[in-house]
C-alpha cells in the first residue's frame, strides 16, 4: 500500500525573559512623570490668591484647600505605582500559568510518548514470537502465529502492511515440486495417501491455504454499480503481494483490492480465481505456470499486466478483463482454450504467443487476432490481422 509519511510538527518550548533593569526604570520615570503633571494640574487649579483671603476664616479653607490637594497628589502617585504593580503581577501570573500549562503539557506528551513506546514494544515482541513461531517444524504453531499476526494486524492498522508481507514471505518458501505436490493433494482426495511418509509436508500445505485465506479475507471487498469499492473491517487496505515464485493451492483472490501483485514465476495448483477483483497497481505475473484452471473475468488493473512466457495448462477466460495500460502475452502458452471475450485490441501484446491447435473447446479471440498454424504438429502462433497480411505478402513476393 502506498504510504505517506506525515511531517510531525514539533512544538518549540516557550521561554519567559526577566523584565531588564531598563524596563523597570522607564516605568519608574513615568510614574513620577505621571505624578509631578498631575500634581502640577491640581496645585495650579487649587491656587487662591492672597488678595481674595479678606478674613481668617478664608485663609483656613484655603490651607485646607491646599492639604487636600497634597493628599490628592499622594494618592494619584500612590494609585500610579499601584497600577506599575498591577501589571507586574498580571506578568508573573501569566508567566506562572503559562510556564505550568506548558509543563503539564510536557508531561503529557512525556507519558504519551512512554505509552506509544510501551505499545510499540509489545507490538514488536508479538511480531517477533509470532515469526519465529512461524518458523517451527510443527504445523500447529505455524498456524497459531498466523493467527496471532492476523490479530495483531487487526488492532494495528500500521503493521498491516508487514503482517501481510510476512505472510506472503512464508508463502513463498519451498514446499516441493508442483507436480509431487498436486499428486499428494490428488491421492489425499482420494483417500489413498500415505499419511506416515506424507503427513508433514500435507500439515503444511494446510497451513498454506490458511495463509491464502487470510489474504483473501483481508483484501475483499466489493464493487458498487457506480464503480465505487466498499468494504468492511476486515479490509486492509490496498496492500503490495509479493508471491513470486511461490507455490499457491486453490488460490482464491475473487472480488479482492490489493496493490501491486508480483506473481512472478509462482505456480498455482489447482484452480487460480482472480475475477472481479481490482488491482491498485500493476500485476507482474511473468512465467507463471497455473495447472488448472485461470478465471481472470473482469479484473481491472491501474497498471500493466505482464502474463510473459506464462503457461496455462487448462482453460483460461479473460473475457472483460480492463486493460487500463497494457497486457503483455509475449511467449504465453495456451495448452487448452483462451477466452477473450470483450477485451479491447488495442491494450494487448497477445502476438507471438502459442496455443493450442485443436483444444477441447473454440479460442475466442480478440477482433484483430487470429491462431495461425505452426510447423509444430497441434501447436498455433498467435498473430495480429497486420502481421498475417504482411506475411502473405512476403510468401507472394
Amino acid at each position: 500500500m502506498r504510504s505517506k509519511q506525515r511531517r510531525v510538527k514539533v512544538a518549540k518550548p516557550r521561554t519567559y525573559r526577566p523584565i531588564h533593569l531598563a524596563t523597570l526604570m522607564t516605568l519608574t520615570v513615568i510614574a513620577v512623570a505621571i505624578t509631578a503633571i498631575a500634581a502640577w494640574l491640581m496645585w495650579d487649579a487649587a491656587k487662591v490668591p492672597a488678595k481674595l483671603i479678606t478674613s481668617p476664616d478664608l485663609a483656613v479653607r484655603a490651607a485646607q484647600l491646599r492639604v487636600d490637594v497634597i493628599r490628592n497628589i499622594l494618592a494619584v502617585g500612590a494609585g500610579t505605582g499601584g497600577l506599575i504593580a498591577l501589571f507586574l503581577a498580571l506578568r508573573r501570573q501569566y508567566v506562572k500559568e503559562r510556564v505550568d500549562y506548558d509543563d503539564q503539557a510536557h508531561k503529557n506528551r512525556t507519558a504519551e510518548d512512554s505509552r506509544h513506546d510501551a505499545a510499540e514494544r509489545r507490538i514488536t515482541e508479538l511480531y517477533v514470537k509470532a515469526a519465529e513461531q512461524l518458523g517451527s517444524e510443527k504445523a500447529p504453531v505455524r498456524m497459531a502465529a498466523l493467527y496471532s499476526l492476523e490479530r495483531l494486524a487487526q488492532d494495528n492498522p500500521g503493521h498491516r502492511g508487514t503482517v501481510m508481507s510476512l505472510i506472503c514471505s512464508y508463502l513463498r518458501m519451498p514446499v516441493g515440486e508442483p507436480y509431487s505436490v498436486q499428486k499428494l493433494i490428488s491421492d489425499a482426495s482420494a483417500g489413498t495417501v500415505d499419511y506416515s511418509r506424507d503427513s508433514v509436508i500435507l500439515e503444511d500445505l494446510e497451513v498454506r491455504k490458511a495463509a491464502q485465506d487470510l489474504i483473501n479475507k483481508h483484501l475483499w471487498c466489493f464493487f458498487l454499480p457506480d464503480g465505487r469499492t466498499a468494504h468492511g473491517e476486515d479490509y486492509w487496505g490496498a496492500l503490495d503481494l509479493n508471491l513470486r515464485g511461490a507455490i499457491l493451492i486453490d488460490w482464491n483472490l475473487a472480488s479482492c483490492k490489493p496493490g501491486n501483485l508480483n506473481i512472478e514465476g509462482a505456480r498455482f495448483i489447482g484452480n487460480a480465481d482472480f475475477s472481479e477483483s481490482f488491482v491498485d497497481g500493476s500485476i507482474a505475473a511473468t512465467g507463471a505456470f497455473f495447472m488448472a484452471r485461470l478465471d481472470f473475468t473482469g479484473v481491472r488493473a491501474d497498471g500493466m499486466i505482464n502474463f510473459r512466457n506464462a503457461e496455462f495448462c487448462e482453460d483460461v477466460d479473460f473475457t472483460k478483463a480492463s486493460f487500463s495500460r497494457v497486457g503483455v502475452f509475449l511467449g504465453a502458452v495456451f495448452r487448452q482454450r483462451a477466452t477473450f471475450l470483450d477485451v479491447s485490441d488495442d491494450k494487448l501484446l497477445l502476438s507471438e504467443s502459442f496455443a493450442n491447435a485443436n483444444p477441447k473447446r473454440p479460442h475466442v479471440w480478440p477482433k484483430g487476432f487470429r491462431l495461425v498454424p505452426t510447423d509444430k504438429a497441434g501447436i498455433g502462433v498467435v498473430k495480429t490481422l497486420g502481421q498475417m497480411e504482411k506475411d502473405r505478402n512476403s510468401v507472394s513476393d
